[in-house]
């Protein structure tokens, strides 16, 4: 089901968004990796997910997420963690320490929410805890354009970058 989706997925957004992804073949194939990344919008999450493939993924998503059936659905495909924003996780963070420890990429937004402005806010310390707690290596994931993504959609524009680097 994991493929299935994943491939889905970058059919979709290869149709929806101009991808320039050029040092994506010099991700690591195997080891601890944390993936940190902007967070605009809706669509990177799915983007560094499939794209990413055939590397084993997880991150942390907001808890509330699990209230839609079919986010429910497809994190738990994906083995997402649901953290609880606001507050010191524990378990989310052990959580996050397991799936790195198996060799794991790990995604996260260290903004911990969505900005819908393209503006970077001020980072939250949950991704230099994980490094730090690991010592795994961090890969850098612009991403811009998803601020636009549902607005280009329904006016069927094609969304102009999004950027794994």
């Amino acid at each position: 089901m994991n493929w299935l989706i994943n491939f889905i997925i970058r059919v979709y957004t290869r149709i929806t968004c101009r991808i320039d992804a050029p040092d994506l073949n010099k991700v690591p194939m195997q080891g601890p990796l944390i993936a940190i990344s902007n967070h605009t919008g809706q669509i990177e999450v799915p983007l560094i997910f499939a794209h990413l493939q055939p590397r084993q993924l997880t991150g942390w998503a907001k808890v509330e997420s699990w209230d839609n059936k079919f986010l429910n659905w497809v994190f738990g495909v994906w083995g997402m963690i649901p953290v609880r924003r606001g507050e010191a996780d524990m378990h989310a963070l052990k959580a996050a320490l397991r799936a790195l420890e198996k060799g794991l990429i790990f995604g996260i937004a260290p903004e911990g929410t969505r900005n819908y402005n393209g503006i970077l806010r001020r980072a939250l310390p949950g991704a230099v805890t994980v490094a730090l707690h690991t010592g795994a290596p961090i890969i850098p994931i612009a991403h811009w354009g998803g601020e636009n993504f549902m607005k280009n959609l329904k006016r069927f524009k094609r969304t102009w970058e999004s950027r794994l680097s």
